[in-house]
């Protein structure tokens, strides 16, 4: 029987006549659950010290953008001394000094803040190095002067093969949610090329000269967009739900945060063809069936923003009916408010979930010999 003073013992109680179930336990024997380890079973609790060590390297990651960026397009402030190619080495020098530290902490430390901030700095340090070592202070044509396919491509490479092999990063989702959101956002451009060209290039030029980038295209096709991104919103989530009922809710956080994105940029790329009362039937619909299976893996935070969802759903409808009367608008709201407390409540009975301080446990089946099946 496991230790419950183990560090990797969840403490949660199995839920209410679940005959033949456990706790999930650090998964044993072959199989990638046990080359992931305790990570693919368990979320990491939040920790102010590990949560700094991450922002601190998001900080770090920064700094060698705009220092290595600038000398980059300006030569260093100094006139433009060097051809492109050399003026890209300060960028690869620095990037590369953070991936390889990046894997180094990681893989020494393992676990607490340097481990955290080891994973943050190679997850985030290889796209700014590929991004350096494809920059092209000469471009031809429209888009970015950098190769985005490599960027993408190299990059998910290695976040899938640092969450999968290699020791010390292995099991870290922020991986896999940086593959995962990146994947979503290649396909999306390839569909849809025109959709990031005027907001990359609008915000790109206030920080290096206009004449290293093309002009803009025309619009996106929002249809394709929210399609797109509902297809691999909704399909992330789909997989963070199974891999919750199978209790490996490590790997399904990742996803679920993807699937938040895409998923609430789908609702957006709709609202531009649909009227505003479809907009807000779509956020209630959406919402409502979110929420509901975030409360049954355990997801704090699906739940929450996705009950959000349906408030703000209820909002937009009743802004569109009450066409700028105050008062019949605040009435409506107040009593949509009652009507949404009441219907929470019965869902409570309905579904028959305990209060909110009580332990729930998102057990999984266990084999004779104690292994996770």
């Amino acid at each position: 029987m496991t230790d419950p003073n183990a560090p990797h013992y969840p403490h949660y109680a199995p839920p209410p006549g679940a005959s033949g179930y456990q706790p999930a336990q650090p998964p044993r024997g072959p199989g990638l659950s046990a080359r992931l380890g305790e990570r693919a079973v368990r979320r990491p609790e939040p920790r102010l010290g590990v949560s700094l060590a991450g922002a601190g390297i998001a900080l770090a990651v920064v700094g060698v953008l705009v220092w290595g960026g600038d000398y980059l397009t300006s030569g260093g402030g100094g006139g433009g001394s060097g051809d492109g190619s050399s003026r890209r080495l300060l960028g690869v020098a620095l990037s590369l000094a953070v991936v390889v530290a990046g894997y180094a902490l990681a893989i020494r430390t393992r676990r607490g803040p340097l481990a955290t901030a080891g994973v943050a700095a190679s997850a985030l340090g290889v796209p700014v190095l590929l991004g350096f070592l494809t920059f092209d202070t000469a471009p031809t044509g429209n888009g970015p002067p950098f190769s985005l396919d490599a960027i993408v491509l190299v990059s998910v490479l290695v976040w899938l093969a640092s969450y999968l092999v290699v020791p010390g990063t292995r099991g870290h989702a922020f991986y896999l949610g940086l593959a995962a959101i990146a994947t979503w956002i290649y396909l999306l451009d390839k569909a849809e090329p025109n959709l990031f060209g005027d907001a990359f290039v609008g915000f790109i030029v206030l920080f290096a000269p206009s004449d290293l980038f093309g002009s803009p295209g025309g619009g996106a096709d929002w249809t394709t967009v929210s399609v797109l991104c509902f297809v691999f919103g909704l399909g992330y989530y789909a997989v963070a739900f199974v891999l919750d009922r199978l209790g490996r809710s490590g790997p399904g956080a990742a996803l679920a945060v993807a699937g938040l994105l895409a998923t609430t940029s789908g609702a957006a790329a709709a609202a531009v063809n649909l009227p505003a009362v479809g907009v807000g039937l779509l956020l209630i619909v959406l919402g409502l069936i979110l929420a509901y299976f975030g409360s049954r893996g355990g997801r704090r935070f699906t739940t929450w923003a996705w009950s959000a969802g349906v408030a703000v759903g209820v909002t937009v409808i009743i802004a569109k009916l009450a066409d700028q009367n105050s008062a019949a608008a605040g009435v409506a709201l107040i009593l949509s408010g009652v009507v949404v407390v009441l219907a929470g409540h019965a869902l409570t009975g309905v579904l028959h979930e305990p209060d909110e301080l009580t332990p729930t446990g998102h057990a999984v089946p266990a084999m004779a010999d104690g292994r996770i099946q």
